[in-house]
């Protein structure tokens, strides 16, 4: 398998009625199944004020 200008080569590629316009999240689902709840975890930063905004 080889991208070519971020496409699969070889397979037929159709482009999207709607392309190209301004994309505005309604909302964000954080997914993740490998972390602890203790210390220094991704839920604990996530939950702490020091997260970069």
């Amino acid at each position: 398998m080889k991208l070519v200008n971020h496409k699969i080569e070889g397979i037929s590629f159709r482009a999207a009625h709607y392309t190209g316009g301004v994309i505005v999240p309604t909302i964000v689902v954080l997914h993740d199944t490998a972390g602890r709840l203790e210390k220094g975890s991704s839920a604990a930063y996530l939950a702490s004020q020091k997260a970069s905004r």
